[in-house]
């Protein structure tokens, strides 16, 4: 039977194999998979280990995404983020997907950047008619975007 990583803090991994009785702590450079056998694991033994890299996300994902991936067969570690850490995601997940539909200009990349917004507005405490009204009064004040005036320099 084979174990994966439980857990890995900054360059240490941790793991805990239920048929061994000892915990372990092992310095890496990198996050990987460690898979074992029914082998108890020593210094001396490590070169036993199979290593293949692990996928490092640590990102902001939709709510459905960590039953979408156990679905899948496949097992993840979530966190919930404090409001500070998730008003930060959300600002990192906004030019992620203003990224993404700058590389493909789409309805579905679009509509992943509104879903972000929409997260911002309310983390910030407002509501959706609150910005549109927001909007609105600097579009009375300013002007929008429908004329496509392209500002080239000014003297």
């Amino acid at each position: 039977m084979s174990i994966w990583i439980v857990v890995l803090c900054k360059n240490e991994l941790m793991y805990l194999v239920s048929e061994l009785t000892f915990l372990e702590v092992v310095s890496l450079q990198r996050q990987h998979y460690i898979v074992f056998n029914n082998t108890k694991i020593s210094e001396t033994n490590m070169h036993n280990w199979r290593i293949s890299e692990m996928p490092d996300y640590n990102k902001l994902v939709r709510d459905l995404i960590p039953d979408i991936i156990q679905q899948k067969g496949k097992q993840c570690q979530t966190r919930i983020l404090s409001e500070t850490e998730y008003q930060d995601a959300l600002i990192k997940k906004l030019q992620e997907e203003v990224t993404e539909f700058t590389e493909q200009p789409n309805l579905e990349e679009l509509a992943d950047i509104l879903e972000v917004v929409h997260a911002l507005t309310e983390s910030l405490g407002a509501d959706q008619a609150t910005v549109e009204d927001v909007r609105k009064q600097k579009a009375l004040e300013r002007g929008g975007f429908k004329k496509r005036v392209f500002l080239e320099w000014v003297d």
